[in-house]
């Protein structure tokens, strides 16, 4: 699978596998915000943090596929808490996590990087 999500309490988390196309990308995290959604109203309305883990991803984006996934998900406000961690372990990935930081934080998110899934959660514990 190229690309798979979870949803657990409060946290949906991205796992793009090898080199995921765009249209891919988009697609999974369609899916993943549905569910969301769903959850959401299950849930008492309790909006949801999103932790992508790209520590498997070859992905190389370009800055306008960058600023359209930040787009998406920004799309999805009234159900996400605007805490998006990003976990990347090596340079190219760190690179283009802090370029789409960047276009999240345009558009009202908070993204954080961290280099494992433990700094991203300890990140969530601490401003929910």
């Amino acid at each position: 699978m190229p690309f798979t999500y979870e949803l657990s309490d409060r946290v949906v988390q991205f796992h793009p596998k090898g080199d995921v196309e765009q249209e891919t990308n988009l697609q999974g995290m369609a899916e993943a915000l549905t569910a969301v959604r769903a959850a959401w109203r299950t849930n008492g309305n309790r909006p949801f943090d999103i932790l992508i883990d790209l520590r498997e991803s070859l992905e190389n984006r370009s800055a306008g596929e960058l600023r359209s996934l930040a787009e998406f998900v920004a799309g999805h406000a009234d159900v996400l808490t605007g805490r998006i961690a990003i976990v990347a372990a090596d340079p190219l990935r760190y690179a283009l996590a802090r370029v789409f930081e960047v276009f999240s934080e345009h558009l009202g998110q908070t993204a954080r990087m961290f280099s494992d899934c433990a700094g991203a959660e300890a990140w969530f514990a601490d401003e929910a």
